[in-house]
Formats: structure tokens, C-alpha cells, sequence
């Protein structure tokens, strides 16, 4: 994980010539909504346009005319939306609890993460362009950004505790939690009213303990709470999004060029923004696009905010 923005473009051959253009950006804070989240404001909003701005994959198709169609905002082909029978039935509540949060940014506030983390406090050294206190030695290294709450150490060698054990003696896992397995590691995401969230501590093993990264927040509250999206509405959402009839940034799909989308998978998770904490949608589907001697499919995943504002 990193804090610097990276673009990817990526070129890909189907049956009929077929370019596609995908740009993304990756934050730390916004890597399971596709959000790119700009800087600070003070009036509380669930999507502020003025700080998420949301980058969009851009598709180019050959036709057999020899033209170049742009598939860019919107969806410019005739399109259905459905849910797939498993997920019409998925069981949520009617109202859920959005947060808002603070972190560590104060100097005795860092120290003392510092000093149980094992960091010699009176060394810490402070970045004033990346906002960062840093450490190193021959046994660990350290860094933790004040403008975000991330931190992470590396240890020269590792260690040989058990994860929680070790966490829970740092102090870095005083919250409800659920363990996630992921490559060379376990994240372990915060939860919000029994749903897991990209917010967490994540342990990476390499012949024990190699390093331990994640948000620290200081404080969460409750910004009130909000009316779910039920999910036999989420079809006619994304559609007037897709089609550019509705121009916010609370939606993400990997393509919008199909003539049809089946929604096969939904599940709930939270999202940390500049703001708060939100409930979000993460959508997996697969997608269909047959249209004047155009031929395309394959999977799309996606996000969309799950609450009513």
C-alpha cells in the first residue's frame, strides 16, 4: 500500500478489435469503493463533490465501419440491469448507522503509538512535505501519516507471536473485528454494526511476523442513521447512472459498455471517505454486449453507496 496516486493503462484484444483504456487511482483510504478522495472540508456530507471525484474506466471500440466508438460517461447502447435470483433476497436492515471518525495527529498522540509499538518516541523524525513521522534501525522501521491515520512497521526479524496476540499488545486491535485472510497475510477489518469495513490492521507473515500496517482512528461517532437502499432498487439506481441521466459520484463499475448486466453477488461492507464511514455496496456481476456486430462479455465489479441521503 502506498499514498501516491497510479495510473494503469491497460490494452486488451477480443474477437472484433477492441481497445480498452482503464485508468485508476489507489489510496489507502479509498482502495474498496474506486473513490479518489481529494482534501478536507467542514460541513458533513455523505458524498461531497467538492472532495470524492470518481475515475471512470474509458472503453474504445473498433466497429466493422472502421469508426472508433468512445464508451466514456454513459452507456451509449440500449442496456438491462437484473439481479440474479441468489441475491433478491438478501436479508439487510432498513436503517443503518453512518460514522464519523478523528485521527492521531498530535505529537504526544503519535509518540505514544510510537512507544508501544516499540519505537523509541525521542527519535522519531517528522516529515513536513509527506506529514510523517519516521523511524529506523536495525531492528524495525516505523512511519505514521498524521493526514490519514495510516501507519505501518516492519521488522528486520521477524516475529514469532501469535497476530491478536501481538496486536493486542501493540494496542492497535481495540475494536470489534473480523480476521480476513488475504495473500501473505491477515487483515483484520474493523467492524460497523456486524459489517466488515476496509478498515483494519493488516499482518503479513514471512517465516513469522514480517510487518503490521493499517488505520489507527482515535475516535468514531455516529453521524445518525440512514435508510438502506433496498436491494431490488439497486437495478433502476445504477441504470440512470449508467444511462448519464444522474450525474453523482455515489456509483462505480469496472465497464459500462453491455446490453446486459446480471448482478450475481451483493454484499455490504463499510468504507472509510475524508468524512466518515460509510455503508457501501460491493457489486460482482457478469455482463453481456451484442450490438451492431459488436460481441463482448466477461465480469464486472463495482460499488454504490447503500444509504439514502
Amino acid at each position: 500500500m502506498n499514498f501516491s496516486s497510479r495510473r494503469a493503462v491497460k490494452f486488451m484484444q477480443n474477437r472484433l478489435p477492441k481497445i480498452r483504456k482503464c485508468i485508476a487511482a489507489v489510496l489507502i483510504v479509498a482502495v474498496a469503493c474506486g473513490l479518489y478522495y481529494l482534501h478536507t472540508s467542514e460541513q458533513f456530507k455523505l458524498i461531497d463533490s467538492e472532495k470524492v471525484s470518481v475515475l471512470r474506466p474509458v472503453i474504445y471500440y473498433n466497429l466493422p465501419n472502421g469508426s472508433v466508438l468512445e464508451v466514456k460517461d454513459k452507456n451509449p447502447f440500449p442496456f438491462e440491469i437484473e439481479l440474479a435470483e441468489n441475491v433478491k433476497n438478501l436479508s439487510l436492515p432498513e436503517t443503518i448507522e453512518v460514522y464519523g471518525y478523528e485521527i492521531y495527529q498530535k505529537p504526544d498522540e503519535v509518540f505514544r503509538i510510537a512507544k508501544s509499538l516499540g519505537v523509541p518516541a525521542d527519535k522519531l523524525c517528522y516529515n513536513e512535505v509527506t506529514h510523517a513521522y519516521l523511524y529506523h534501525d536495525d531492528r524495525l522501521s516505523f512511519e505514521y501519516y498524521t493526514s490519514t491515520g495510516y501507519f505501518r512497521v516492519v521488522f528486520q526479524t521477524p516475529k514469532a507471536e501469535k497476530a491478536t496476540a501481538l496486536l493486542k499488545n501493540f494496542g492497535v486491535l481495540n475494536y470489534d473485528y473480523r480476521e480476513i485472510k488475504r495473500e501473505h497475510g491477515t487483515f483484520f477489518a474493523r467492524t460497523f454494526n456486524g459489517y466488515p469495513s476496509n478498515i483494519g490492521v493488516f499482518v503479513r507473515f514471512d517465516k513469522g511476523i514480517r510487518s503490521v500496517e493499517g488505520l489507527l482512528l482515535k475516535d468514531v461517532q455516529s453521524k445518525g442513521s440512514y435508510k438502506v437502499l433496498p436491494v431490488k432498487d439497486i437495478p433502476e439506481k445504477l441504470a440512470e447512472r449508467v444511462k448519464g441521466n444522474v450525474k453523482v459520484d455515489d456509483w462505480y463499475l469496472s465497464n459500462i459498455a453491455f446490453t446486459k448486466l446480471t448482478i450475481t453477488n451483493i454484499s455490504l461492507v463499510y468504507t472509510i471517505t475524508p468524512d466518515s464511514i460509510l455503508p457501501v455496496y460491493t457489486l460482482h456481476g457478469k455482463y453481456v454486449l451484442e450490438y451492431g456486430g459488436i460481441k463482448d462479455s466477461g465480469e464486472i465489479n463495482g460499488t454504490m453507496i447503500a444509504v439514502l441521503s
